[in-house]
């Protein structure tokens, strides 16, 4: 377990990175498509729900979504880096670069999925009216959506996973050596 937190905490400059550069291409590339930004979409939102000043919007918007892809990246960087989850191997990074992927495609199509649920709870919440009595549906369609979350968790495969392989591959290797300790 100690291993897993060592190598947990050595991701976090990459994880905080990922997540700041996710959250700007998540929140710009509706706005390439012609559409709101979810930083706007959730900020009028929940100011209008709560009744709070109109010039809060941009605020709460953007920290509520950094704070979110905070938590998206930190949750995929903890389950890259648990004890049982593919190393790399000593001669590179091998099969830990499709396992994460795939595990990045998992938590991209499941962040999409729970997307709108999520959404309705949080502006009820933080406008002050409690939990909502009905949640809104769950998202199960093809469409920018999930396009948007798939992209944001391949730059968090990139930066959490594949930069670190080649920017510090002695201590990819040290990892991978430690991880299979840990399973053996």
């Amino acid at each position: 377990m100690q291993d897993t937190l060592k190598r947990y905490l050595r991701l976090t400059p990459y994880f905080v990175s990922a997540a700041i550069i996710g959250a700007l291409v998540f929140a710009w590339v509706p706005v390439l498509t012609g559409r709101n930004d979810i930083a706007a979409i959730l900020g009028d939102k929940i100011v209008t729900a709560g009744r709070y000043p109109q010039n809060y919007a941009s605020v709460i918007g953007w920290t509520l979504h950094i704070v979110i892809s905070l938590a998206y990246v930190k949750l995929y960087a903890l389950l890259v880096s648990l004890p049982g989850f593919p190393q790399a191997s000593p001669a590179g990074i091998g099969p830990r670069a499709l396992a994460s992927l795939v595990t990045a495609a998992a938590i991209g199509w499941l962040a999409t999925w729970l997307a709108n649920p999520a959404i309705s709870a949080t502006v009820s919440l933080l406008s002050g009216q409690g939990w909502p009595a009905e949640l809104a549906p769950v998202y199960g369609k093809l469409g920018l959506p999930l396009w948007n979350h798939l992209g944001f968790f391949a730059i968090a495969w990139l930066v959490v996973v594949m930069l670190p392989a080649l920017l510090e591959p002695d201590q990819t290797r040290a990892d991978a050596a430690a991880g299979s300790a840990a399973v053996a």
